[in-house]
């Protein structure tokens, strides 16, 4: 049986590395109490993927504070332990995808010729799970389960009339959401409605309460009832003979490092930014997924927040809004920053010996970023790239990022904001008018003039911003 290696539940070193960069008195806990936190799975490494891996997280910073070099030495040296209890973590994917060969015993003899079958598939399904933030070994299982790899496969029996198309049996009752033709000649199309459906399986079960295990997305997918719990439990095992994982991973957690582009990364290496180079990191997300065609930006998520150090695996996961306040209080929706939650990332991405004093800024709401400015009450005329804008009632924030050489206006990138809201459809954004207050953008100054933008290839229009207070977070070698 093949192993891919997992290394550390994304979001648990998210929440770690915010216990050690926003509090300055954890910076030194001893690495020994902060690892009993954090669920590794044990699998053996060769020398070049331990060395692989301690280089990929320590240039992601996850963990770059004192000791933080000594705990990755660990992580790399633990004994195997038995992996049958599941820690529901998902996975960073480094690996090559498992073929019919990783299979061994009974399971080879049960499964090998249906998954032989969706081999010749592997790069494909890669391509599109990394797309669209799935595990892809639990696409390939349920492509073994439903189709055995043929993309001929159509199912016309079932007892409710309905017809299950293509290599992932996508049924008809979907409606006019999918092409069925479609399905049945285009194998990236087929797999991609797979996934839609199984990401619809993931937001169903999490408005139900329940951790979109493998075990329950399996159940799901089939329907859940008991021939779904029976069709989980068998396909599940399938699904831990592959990944070497538990039938309790969180398939909706997938990171491949790989997979998020356009960070610019020879920043990192910087001891000191400019403001131009904070710029640059603010309008990174932009685009966060270049191999995606069209502008990609980080969707607005009210309360949405991130500690990551580059770009967050949890944005375009659909999670529940926790935060009271909006109309969206309670409800599914694709997980990305609100506007706090923007500048705060932004400034995060700072070198550390430039974050001191910046804890108001990486921790409040747009009012407590105003409040913790060390210049408040500055003129259009006074600004500079960097600086912060705020709306009269101060619950909008925005980034000054320079005037327009077209026409001299001020622009402001900044998350949210009214004007061409987009709507997030099949993995990527569309040109619509239903996802409630859009994404990352760029504004002019003034509510009467409209920035012309796009997003995913399809024009749209972003209507200027009544930033009324301005205010400057920190100082600059320029300055």
């Amino acid at each position: 049986m093949r192993k891919f290696y997992k290394i550390i539940f994304y979001t648990t070193i998210i929440a770690l590395t915010t216990m050690l960069v926003s509090n300055a008195e954890t910076n030194y806990t001893a690495f020994d109490d902060i690892m009993e936190q954090i669920e590794v799975t044990r699998d053996y490494y060769t020398v070049e993927k331990k060395e692989t891996v301690r280089s990929e997280i320590l240039d992601m910073r996850m963990i770059s504070q004192p000791g933080g070099e000594q705990a990755i030495n660990q992580m790399m040296t633990l004994e195997e332990t038995d992996s049958s209890s599941g820690n529901g973590s998902g996975s960073m994917f480094s690996g090559a995808m498992p073929t019919a060969d990783s299979l061994t015993g009974d399971m080879k003899a049960k499964w090998g010729a249906k998954v032989a079958g969706t081999d010749k598939w592997n790069e494909l399904i890669l391509k599109v799970s990394q797309e669209k933030g799935i595990n892809p070994i639990f696409v390939k299982c349920i492509m073994a389960k439903e189709s055995g790899g043929d993309e001929n496969a159509l199912n016309d029996r079932n007892v409710d009339g309905t017809i299950d198309y293509g290599l992932m049996q996508v049924n008809s009752s979907w409606g006019n959401r999918f092409e069925y033709d479609r399905i049945m000649t285009d194998p990236e199309y087929a797999i991609a409605c797979g996934i839609d459906v199984i990401k619809e399986k993931i937001a169903m079960a999490t408005s139900n309460g329940e951790v979109p295990t493998a075990f329950n997305i399996f159940w799901y997918y089939n329907g859940h009832v008991e021939q779904g719990r029976l069709y989980a439990e068998d396909a599940v095992l399938l699904y831990e003979a592959l990944s070497g994982g538990t039938r309790d991973d969180d398939i909706s957690i997938f990171v491949s490092l790989g997979n998020l582009k356009g960070y610019p990364e020879e920043l990192r290496s910087r001891t000191e930014f400019s403001r131009n180079d904070l710029i640059a990191m603010a309008t990174s997300l932009l685009d966060v997924k270049q191999d995606v065609e069209g502008n990609q930006p980080v969707p607005y998520f009210w309360g949405g927040r991130s500690t990551a150090y580059g770009f967050d695996g949890s944005w375009f996961e659909t999670r529940r809004v926790t935060a009271g306040g909006s109309q969206t209080s309670g409800q599914m929706r694709i997980y990305g920053l609100d506007c706090s939650g923007f500048i705060a990332w932004t400034y995060g991405q700072l070198p550390e010996g430039q974050k001191s004093g910046l804890s108001g800024v990486l921790t409040s709401n747009a009012q407590g970023q105003y409040n913790s400015s060390i210049e408040r009450n500055l003129s259009i005329d006074e600004l500079k790239p960097g600086d912060l804008g705020f709306t009269p009632n101060f619950d909008h924030v925005g980034m000054y990022i320079g005037k327009d050489p077209a026409n001299g206006m001020p622009m402001f990138i900044h998350e949210g904001g009214s004007g061409a809201d987009v709507d997030y459809v099949g993995g990527v954004f569309q040109n619509g008018f239903v996802y409630e207050r859009g994404c990352v953008r760029i504004s002019y100054l003034g509510s009467s003039n409209p920035y012309p933008s796009e997003i995913s290839g399809v024009a749209v229009t972003n209507w200027g911003q009544n930033f009324t207070h301005f205010s400057r977070v920190m100082h600059f070698p320029e300055d």
